[in-house]
């Protein structure tokens, strides 16, 4: 497997997962598959196949919420039940994709596909709000659902939005940062700790011209 963006359950047992295929190729509109594990170990369980990624739970551990690609160009925000293991689709979701629930259930936060802009769907009303600014990556909720956490590339900086105002916060500045991150992309793997502090993957390496010295037998 080629695993990327694993996600814990609510209650901590279960682990959602992308598996991007056996070659490790990583492409935003290839065949992928979504898959569950027990974090206790075990052999993974297949949810999902096709043109699909980026798993996030609800708060109840009951539904997932992933990206579906139908012709490999635009994508849409669906909903799996985990019980009757039927998928619907979030409205007027098309050209959004790597959602994210909010811990108290009320929104998903989602990017938008043409330009990564970062939007909140509102369950109560049904209705999709583009965030102004930035071109962003990453969203992470804040685990009291007051804020959304993402990476602005134009500003090479992570930022927040307030869900009340959407009034955007600059947290920490990303000037020479050097992240890493699959697929080359321009930002690397961002996350937030159980008590809200970023947490990010760092490139350390140097790169170098190496010789070696070979001995058969």
């Amino acid at each position: 497997m080629g695993v990327v963006n694993p996600r814990w359950s609510p209650d901590g047992k279960l682990i959602a997962f992308t598996d991007i295929d056996d070659k490790r190729t990583v492409g935003l509109f290839g065949f992928h598959r979504i898959y569950v594990i027990s974090a206790d170990g075990g052999s993974p369980i297949l949810l999902l196949a096709g043109r699909v990624g980026d798993p996030t739970w609800s708060p109840d551990g009951q539904l997932i919420a992933y990206d579906f690609n139908a012709q490999g160009i635009d994508s849409e925000v669906r909903i799996l039940d985990l019980q009757t293991q039927k998928s619907s689709t979030v409205a007027g979701s098309r050209g959004f994709w790597s959602p994210r629930w909010s811990p108290d259930g009320k929104y998903l936060a989602a990017l938008r596909s043409n330009v990564p802009k970062l939007a909140l769907f509102k369950f109560a009303t049904q209705k999709w709000e583009t965030l102004p600014g930035g071109v962003f990556g990453w969203p992470a909720w804040s685990h009291d659902s007051n804020f959304v956490y993402v990476v602005n590339r134009e500003r090479n900086s992570l930022v927040r939005f307030n869900v009340a105002d959407h009034r955007m916060e600059q947290i920490a500045s990303l000037q020479g940062f050097r992240s890493t991150a699959y697929l080359n992309w321009w930002l690397g793997w961002f996350g937030l700790t159980p008590d809200d502090r970023p947490i990010t993957t760092r490139d350390t390496g140097i790169e170098e011209i190496y010789g070696f010295d070979l001995e058969y037998e």
